[in-house]
């Protein structure tokens, strides 16, 4: 491999597949990593070390199935797992630091409180990394997120963007996605974010019972669909809950929050609308 199209990894912008910022190296063009010390998940094993596609050509996530979260009840976590987990979100967050972590919130356009909250980390080479935990805030699985896509940490399970802490009293925002969640934050409400627009459920019925609860849904139809299922299920064990979606034009909470929505505005739009009521056949 030729020096030249490789750049070594420091403590600054540590290697994304061990977390370490010595031995190992990224592409200039940021497509590969060649790690000293990870051989799962690896393309192939060089002189240079093991060799792991970052991302595809097309400038995505990874495509490796090593880098998907999988689904699994909390009672097949081992405390191994969280553990594992854990000491990485650590290593992760250590990495962020307060001049990063303000520089990436100017460019999500939330607060860097709001990803403090939620335990947000730097790898390395432009690559941010988002706890996802279960209803007890155990960490499980890890999201990667770039300026290119994202992708989950090798072996994570799929969670809620849980933050801590996380006021039992107040009503609870669910938004759709890590930086929804933030921007929900960044109101000083407290937020939850979904890994996806029909994930989480299980724990979201946990986290919330007995809690007034709004769910924010994404204008897409995958999002409202999501959003009303979700409802349905969470009137059984909630006092109340509320759908609302942003105006016509504005696909979600951060984007509403760019152009213009204040905490104020936001209080406004939640009071005013009505519960929805569970039809009991």
């Amino acid at each position: 491999m030729s020096n030249d199209y490789w750049d070594r990894c420091t403590k600054k912008n540590p290697c994304p597949e061990c977390g370490k910022g010595d031995w190992c190296s990224v592409s200039t063009d940021g497509k590969w990593a060649c790690c000293q010390r990870t051989p799962e998940g690896a393309v192939k094993q060089t002189e240079g070390g093991y060799l792991h596609l970052l991302r595809d050509d097309k400038g995505g996530g990874r495509c490796s199935p090593h880098h998907r979260a999988y689904r699994i009840s909390s009672q097949e976590i081992s405390e191994a797992h969280v553990e594992r987990f854990t000491a990485l979100a650590e290593k992760y967050q250590h990495n962020l630091t307060s001049k990063r972590c303000q520089d990436y919130a100017q460019s999500l356009g939330v607060s860097p409180e709001s990803l403090r909250q939620l335990g947000v980390g730097y790898v390395g080479y432009d690559r941010y990394a988002w706890p996802m935990c279960d209803a007890e805030g155990r960490i499980i699985g890890i999201r990667i997120r770039t300026s290119k896509g994202k992708y989950c940490v090798r072996g994570s399970k799929t969670g809620l963007f849980l933050p801590q802490p996380i006021s039992p009293h107040d009503p609870l925002l669910i938004v759709e996605g890590n930086t929804d969640c933030a921007s929900g934050l960044s109101f000083g409400l407290a937020s939850v974010g979904r890994p996806s627009c029909t994930g989480g459920t299980d724990i979201l019925l946990k986290v919330c019972r007995g809690r007034g609860i709004c769910i924010i849904a994404d204008s897409d139809t995958p999002g409202q669909v999501g959003a009303i299922r979700l409802a349905e299920k969470l009137s059984i064990c909630c006092p109340s809950v509320k759908v609302i979606t942003p105006p016509q034009g504005i696909k979600d909470l951060r984007r509403w929050l760019a152009l213009g929505l204040t905490k104020e505005g936001l209080r406004e739009v939640i009071s005013s609308t009505a519960p929805i009521m569970l039809e009991v056949a």
